[in-house]
């Protein structure tokens, strides 16, 4: 498990050749998707990612979209829902009370069945975006704004990695993402470690993956 707050930024290169920048200490960093690497005395060691073209503005908003676990303020399904309740209760008094008044004054009685067919389709419609957002969760749908072909090119940049399959991405609750993925490849603990980091980039701390031995496939 890891903390809920701000993780490093996932940054994709669409690009197919591999740009290569020297680092401190006179090595090189292959930028392959987001899984850069320094060689050093023939062992791998694992570099930062860089800022997506020098701009930090667009890193911090990269930031931001990247945190699956962070939920902002207004977020929670629980509290919208108990004010949207106490709102609605607000507004039906009020529309009793005109009501209530029409009638005294007018004697128009279908005031009072017209308040209830007006307050009936208002709170119709501020509850159908929660009644959407829970129905995503029970379904396992994936979390909105989870890019997940970006996410499978970027398990694929991983040195060795060779295939990914059955990659599924869902809600256990608002804020609370899980991950499972099958990964063929050449090394499988470096491609279990790496891909692991990958989802905590992400804030995914509840994941998954089956990691398969490329030379014991063929």
């Amino acid at each position: 498990s890891g903390s809920n707050g701000a993780s490093p930024v996932v940054h994709v290169d669409a690009s197919t050749s591999s740009e290569q920048k020297s680092a401190p200490n006179g090595n090189h960093i292959n930028l392959n998707g987001d899984t850069r690497n320094a060689q050093q005395n023939g062992e791998t060691t694992e570099q930062k990612p860089a800022v997506a073209n020098g701009d930090p503005k667009g890193d911090k908003t990269k930031k931001e979209q990247s945190n699956f676990s962070a939920i902002k303020e207004g977020e929670n399904v629980n509290v919208r829902s108990a004010i949207i309740h106490i709102i609605g209760d607000i507004v039906q008094s009020i529309g009793v009370v005109i009501a209530a008044v029409v009638i005294y004054y007018t004697g128009w009685t279908h005031a009072d069945p017209l308040c209830t067919y007006l307050f009936s389709i208002l709170v119709t419609l501020t509850t159908l975006p929660i009644a959407k957002e829970c129905w995503v969760i029970l379904m396992e749908g994936t979390p909105d704004g989870f890019n997940l072909e970006e996410f499978s090119n970027l398990l694929l940049s991983i040195r060795g990695v060779v295939e990914i399959h059955d990659l599924h991405v869902w809600n256990l609750s608002i804020g609370k993402p899980a991950l499972n993925a099958h990964i063929v490849a050449e090394d499988p603990k470096y491609a279990l470690r790496l891909a692991s980091k990958l989802a905590k980039k992400y804030g995914i701390y509840h994941s998954t993956f089956q990691v398969e031995n490329l030379s014991l496939i063929h």
